[in-house]
């Protein structure tokens, strides 16, 4: 039995760097799976941070300038993840090429090529939300 071949996807407005994000337009933000695995960990850290500010009381500015320099030194020039590829074309040149919002278009499912989902327009990776 042949096996069926499916035309490439690239021209679907949900085709994004090989991988789908249908399923973060239909419902967006509801597959954490799909978040950026350095934004996460950051989001992590900022959440104990604050618990931590809290607890010594420091204050909100002094926490904010501390936070932001913490920032920095994770995002300001290599972020730590294999997958990471400067965005030259990017507002802020040390974004990862495969950041849309905050989730990592590597963790979306591959593109099949033109499926049931297949639409013609522009990427939703530019307007997802």
């Amino acid at each position: 039995m042949t096996r069926v071949l499916f035309l490439p996807g690239d021209g679907c407005c949900f085709f994004y760097a090989g991988h789908c994000l249908y399923e973060e337009k239909m419902n967006p933000g509801l597959h954490e799976q799909f978040q950026c695995a350095v934004l996460a960990a950051l989001d992590a850290d900022f959440d104990d941070f604050v618990q931590r500010c809290e607890r010594l009381s420091v204050q909100v500015e002094t926490a904010g300038q501390i936070w932001n320099k913490q920032c920095e030194d994770v995002l300001g020039q290599h972020w730590p993840c294999v997958s990471y590829r400067a965005d030259p074309e990017a507002d802020n040149p040390n974004l990862c090429i495969y950041l849309v919002f905050d989730r990592c278009a590597l963790r979306f499912p591959r593109c099949p090529g033109r499926c049931r989902h297949f639409r013609y327009g522009q990427p939703v990776a530019e307007n997802i939300f």
